[in-house]
């Protein structure tokens, strides 16, 4: 896996911010909430793209687009 890449990064357009919209989640998110993506980890894979968001409680999370542990194995939106 490659090393942390920012939003800032330049020539590579990155999701900005993400969101869930199923059922089975973590009590320290909320529902279609839409969490700013901080950080963003190479290219992507199988299961999407890792990313860091702050939770509600105020803690940093990673997280992968598909099958997330935080979701319940459930799937992140990510918005461009």
């Amino acid at each position: 896996m490659g090393g942390l890449k920012t939003k800032t990064m330049e020539n590579t357009k990155l999701p900005t911010v993400a969101y869930f919209t199923g059922d089975n989640f973590s009590s320290y998110l909320t529902k279609g909430k839409k969490y700013e993506i901080t950080g963003f980890w190479g290219e992507k894979t199988e299961l999407g793209h890792f990313f860091r968001i702050v939770d509600d409680t105020g803690i940093q999370l990673v997280c992968i687009e598909l099958c997330c542990a935080h979701l319940d194995l459930g799937s992140w939106i990510l918005e461009y």
